[in-house]
Order: C-alpha cells, then structure tokens, then sequence
C-alpha cells in the first residue's frame, strides 16, 4: 500500500491601490490664503516643498501674502526654514 501525503499552500493575494489627489487649484490656493490670518508649514523636504510651491505658483501666494497682506507666516524645521529662501 502506498501513502502519499499532498501539501496545499494558500496564499493571499492583495492589491494595493494608490491614489493621489489632484493638487489645488490657483484660485483655490489663493482663496485659502486671503481668508487666512496665520499660514503654518510643517516640516519635511524642504526643497520638495519649495519646488512644489513653485510648480503650483504657491510661492508667489505666500509671498504676496507675506509682504503686501501681512498675514503671519511660520513653521517648524523645514516649515520655518522655507520662509528664508530668497
């Protein structure tokens, strides 16, 4: 008499979908500062952040928001060292 043993392995199979968000608009982002008394960035990238901002025209919001509407701007780490780009 022969035996024979099977051996069954499961295995889970996942899948993993990423979605990203549309940036903000222009006019969304400038909507956003004008109602806003304090802009605060937190830390990460800083130069990821300044590129984005640019990409986006972000930087020339802030700006703006800085110098002519005098709103507040600050930030911890690379949220604070942003604001001394140039």
């Amino acid at each position: 008499s022969s035996s024979s043993s099977s051996s069954s392995s499961s295995s889970s199979t996942s899948s993993t979908t990423t979605t990203t968000a549309a940036p903000p608009t222009y006019r969304q982002m400038e909507e956003l500062i004008q109602t806003s008394d304090i802009i605060l960035v937190s830390g990460g990238n800083t130069q990821y952040a300044l590129d984005t901002w640019r990409h986006l025209g972000l930087d020339s919001l802030l700006k703006r928001a800085a110098l002519e509407e005098d709103k507040v701007i600050c930030g911890g780490s690379a949220g604070a060292i942003c604001w001394f780009d140039g």
